[in-house]
């Protein structure tokens, strides 16, 4: 399994701003209830897109600054950056085909991160002109 690992305000730059491949950067606070709910749908999403996509923390209570650079105003609060910049975002607790959905991020490949298939089908009838 991957591991999410914890960013900086000192290693901010380095580890997303200029990393080559897309980072998705997870706003918490370890008092966040929504938080903790988030950190084992991160943890799969980070195990299945290994090596596509990073995946760190970013603990809002030890680096402030930067959650308000980037408008973090609740928590969880996903961003993911491509380029040196956000290019999407999620915010809630969520689940990850939700989140992947959001994020745009690339599909995992139908290892049940998928939305539940309906259990019945409704029939829309057609008017006819």
């Amino acid at each position: 399994m991957a591991n999410v690992s914890e960013v900086t305000a000192r290693d901010f730059e380095r580890r997303v701003l200029k990393a080559e491949r897309p980072v998705v950067v997870d706003f918490y606070a370890d008092w966040c209830a929504p938080c903790r709910r988030m950190s084992p749908v991160i943890e799969r999403l980070a195990s299945e897109l290994e090596g596509e996509v990073e995946f760190v923390k970013l603990d809002i209570d030890r680096a402030p600054d930067l959650a308000a650079a980037y408008r973090v105003s609740s928590i969880p609060a996903l961003l993911r950056f491509e380029g040196g910049r956000p290019t999407a975002w999620s915010v809630g607790a969520r689940p990850g085909h939700v989140v992947s959905r959001e994020l745009k991020l690339p599909s995992p490949g139908g290892d049940g991160s998928a939305p539940p298939k309906p259990r019945f089908r409704l029939f829309a009838r057609r008017r006819s002109t």
